[in-house]
């Protein structure tokens, strides 16, 4: 009996770890790597021998080197995925099956820069009354890429940065980590679509209905699956491809903006408020395929832009 409610209680503290968890995710796993992906076929070689050197030395305790590939694998191939990997190696840290690792390394406000608004008969209107929390994307990118760019750092130390970097690029370019709108519902704001639930009742596999901002998370598997038996790398390198084929850097040239991150979070809150909550999208109702097909028209772009800036980013910083 005892064994009994010992399984029930960790899994219902599972679950509920799921429940905490899930709001602070921006693109997925998927999304990050394709945006890693392009910012690596983008770099400079000097950069990618260096930010490989940096992340090798990242400290035990964050696990990070966990993430290398195989030594199967050629050193090039080696490389890029441990680049990659890294990518998401922020969204690792909310594990709370690691407490020690997950408060020394998860900053949940640094994924993201809500900027508030609300819909009006007129239209989209700001709430400047409402501010971000202080320590956010923003913010957060201004320090750790000054931090990154210092010499004088130890690698272990810039590990980190760059990890954090590679991430928050990545974040900033999904609309909804730029974006809370308010409603008679949500007065505070909608924590970047969160609470604007898509489905009341989610399938026995899912401990948490699909909310908008999960939807738009994984926005790359919804557009472009998956083939069967595909392997998630080629499956990443397929998307990349197609996406800097179609969205080429020679035509972001002007979009660059190296180094102006409030730029950036705000051509998302424009985004999120111009394209993301059509009057066609309902609450508990799953999107139609008219809504997936124009949020991926958003999305890819925003992804190439994405992979283009980080690349730009790490050049600047450690291409020399």
């Amino acid at each position: 009996m005892r064994t009994t409610k010992k399984r029930l209680l960790a899994a219902q503290l599972m679950i509920a770890c799921l429940l905490l968890s899930t709001p602070a995710f921006a693109w997925d796993a998927v999304g990050h790597k394709t945006v890693a992906r392009i910012a690596w076929d983008n770099m400079k070689p000097q950069t990618r021998g260096r930010v490989i050197a940096i992340l090798s030395a990242a400290p035990a305790d964050s696990d990070m080197r966990t993430l290398v590939p195989p030594e199967t694998l050629p050193p090039e191939v080696r490389a890029r995925e441990f680049f990659m990997a890294v990518s998401n190696w922020a969204d690792f840290m909310r594990d709370g099956s690691h407490p020690e690792r997950q408060a020394k390394y998860h900053h949940p406000t640094w994924h993201y820069c809500d900027f508030f608004w609300e819909q009006t008969p007129s239209g989209p209107r700001d709430r400047p009354d409402l501010k971000p929390d202080p320590e956010n994307a923003i913010e957060r990118l201004q320090l750790i890429t000054w931090l990154l760019g210092d010499d004088a750092r130890a690698d272990a130390d810039r590990a980190i940065d760059l990890a954090w970097v590679l991430h928050v690029v990545g974040d900033v370019h999904q609309p909804l980590h730029c974006s809370a709108r308010v409603t008679d519902l949500e007065p505070k704001g909608d924590q970047g679509g969160n609470l604007f639930k898509l489905e009341s009742n989610p399938p026995p596999d899912r401990p948490y209905p699909l909310n908008l901002h999960a939807y738009w998370d994984s926005i790359v598997n919804r557009a472009v699956p998956r083939q069967p038996d595909e392997k998630e790398i080629d499956y990443i390198s397929r998307v990349a491809k197609q996406i800097e084929e179609r969205h080429q850097k020679a035509d972001f040239q002007t979009k660059l903006r190296p180094g102006e991150f409030s730029v950036w979070v705000k051509e998302g809150f424009e985004t999120s408020k111009a394209k993301v909550y059509p009057a066609s999208l309902k609450r508990l109702e799953l999107p139609s395929q008219e809504y997936l097909d124009s949020s991926w028209q958003v999305a890819e772009p925003a992804i190439a832009l994405a992979g283009y800036r980080l690349a730009e980013t790490l050049d600047r910083l450690l291409g020399y």
